[in-house]
């Protein structure tokens, strides 16, 4: 049975009939701070003491706390409805900046660095570094502590740098998880704080089978117009003697006749700048169901 607190009160137990959300939900995505929704209504005891921003909302099963997060927006209907969206507690990242930085040379003479750079881990003393400095700014509902890092160099170096003052979660995208080294970064909510986990691998395996109907609830299939086409243009890569992307010249469209028949005309322009179009076979003036084309990375060879 999952609950909802805000603030440490209870905002959601089915053993209460005052205590009851509509449409919960919480989304949550490898590398991202995570979401959620609900609507509250006029009647809950809470209505009107949740803080925007400030509020600490919290989702919990059998087990313990699997969500953490603070209200960003709040919209009432016309019944009194006040739909709630929330963000995970690393949005908190947001809240602070990192001054420009020069990772490793700033740190050279570091006891700290010069432990982790002979016998420890780099990446974890940057990304401690980083932490550290989120937590200078911010409230201490806002902190964190640094939790396990299995993410390293295999030279055990590592080179970063900005030239303008960035957001802490930017930090952390661009220069960790976002770059070569890869790897996960995990919130972990424990009952003296917020760890942040930063992990090569995930230790854990949810072994439970997917059955439809029991706990696979929905499912949905669909396709949207904006990414429907019945023709396109093939731009291929740009030559430097040419200002724009070079175009098939033997042929100005590729049709799909049944598409046309289902869709009327859609056309659409698709291409990449490092691939060149290389035509192998004499067009007619309109072919079904594709032209057939060979695309070459580098240039273009005989065939």
């Amino acid at each position: 049975m999952y609950q909802v607190k805000v603030d440490g009160h209870p905002l959601l137990d089915l053993r209460d009939e005052k205590l009851i959300l509509f449409n919960p939900k919480v989304k949550m995505e490898v590398n991202t701070v995570g979401e959620g929704s609900f609507t509250i209504f006029k009647n809950h005891p809470y209505y009107d003491k949740i803080k925007r921003l400030k509020s600490v909302f919290e989702v919990r099963d059998e087990i313990g706390a699997i969500f953490r997060g603070r209200m960003t927006d709040d919209t009432i209907d016309f019944d009194n409805g006040k739909a709630i969206d929330l963000e995970g507690l690393m949005a908190f990242f947001n809240d602070s900046i990192i001054a420009p930085y020069n990772f490793p040379e700033d740190f050279l003479e570091d006891a700290e660095y010069i432990t982790a750079a002979e016998s420890g881990n780099v990446v974890e003393f940057f990304l401690n570094w980083l932490i550290e400095h989120h937590n200078s700014q911010v409230e201490p509902f806002q902190r964190f502590k640094l939790g396990v890092v299995t993410v390293s160099d295999p030279n055990n170096y590592l080179s970063r740098s900005d030239t303008e003052a960035q957001h802490t979660w930017d930090v952390l995208k661009s220069k960790l998880f976002d770059s070569a080294l890869g790897g996960y970064l995990c919130i972990r909510y424990e009952d003296d704080g917020n760890y942040i986990d930063y992990l090569s691998e995930f230790t854990l395996v949810n072994t439970q089978e997917i059955e439809f109907g029991k706990n696979l609830l929905d499912l949905k299939h669909g396709t949207k117009g904006s990414e429907t086409y019945s023709a396109i243009i093939p731009i291929g890569a740009e030559i430097e003697s040419e200002a724009a992307g070079v175009c098939v010249e033997c042929v100005q469209h590729h049709y799909h006749d049944g598409q046309i028949q289902q869709y009327e005309h859609q056309c659409q322009v698709h291409g990449r700048k490092d691939t060149f179009f290389l035509h192998i076979s004499p067009p007619p003036v309109r072919r079904s169901p594709y032209r057939r084309t060979c695309r070459l990375r580098g240039g273009i060879s005989r065939v």
